[in-house]
């Protein structure tokens, strides 16, 4: 796949920086949509939109991060019991970030993400692992060889649209994500925090 694109010296430093300026202009919109879905799977009031943005710019760094530390600790190939260890011990930093985003990203007027109910937002953190890591884990071992497989013949804009196709996926594995986070902590939260707390 590597014949498809150019190598590094053929690309033009201006076209590289107007690339990444748009990457971030259009991150913008991108990070507010994030809190605009968890809020609305919470059903709770909007922020702001650019209490939206910067709160979503916050969560994606947070992200980021997390996504480094679980290829930083985990093992692509585990062979060994402690291989496996460190492979559950990868999925923690995803743990942490999934349980802290609706007090991140989900406006709380009411507070009612309050020390008592924060053990209820670990079942966010479940959801998040179960659909977002491990889930994209499977979509990159079956789905992207799969895509590339059948836009391949295309160059690089085959490649770019198999990879546009996975994002897709992602982003549609996060909506879910936001709304099983909802009903599981609805569920399982005291009822005095849940009821009433809902936007009219």
């Amino acid at each position: 796949m590597r014949n498809l694109f150019g190598s590094g010296s053929s690309l033009r430093s201006t076209w590289t920086v107007f690339g990444l300026g748009s990457f971030l202009i259009w991150g913008i919109p991108m990070s507010s949509q994030v809190a605009k879905t968890f809020g609305r799977a919470f059903r709770r009031e909007r922020y702001p939109f650019w209490g939206e943005a910067w709160r979503g710019a916050v969560w994606f760094c947070l992200f980021l991060v997390t996504q480094a530390l679980t290829v930083k600790i985990s093992v692509g190939h585990p062979g060994t019991f402690w291989d496996v260890v460190a492979n559950i011990l990868g999925l923690l930093p995803s743990f942490i970030l999934w349980s802290v985003t609706p007090a991140i990203l989900v406006r709380d007027d009411f507070h009612s993400f309050s020390r008592s109910s924060w053990p209820y937002l670990m079942w966010c953190g479940l959801a998040g692992v179960v659909l977002d890591t491990v889930g994209v884990r499977m979509l990159i071992r079956f789905l992207i060889p799969a895509l590339l497989h059948g836009w391949v013949d295309f160059g690089p804009i085959g490649v770019a649209m198999a990879l546009m196709t996975f994002c897709t996926v992602v982003a549609a594995l996060w909506v879910v994500t936001a709304c099983l986070s909802a009903v599981l902590w609805e569920r399982r939260a005291p009822t005095d925090v849940v009821i009433g707390r809902h936007t009219e």
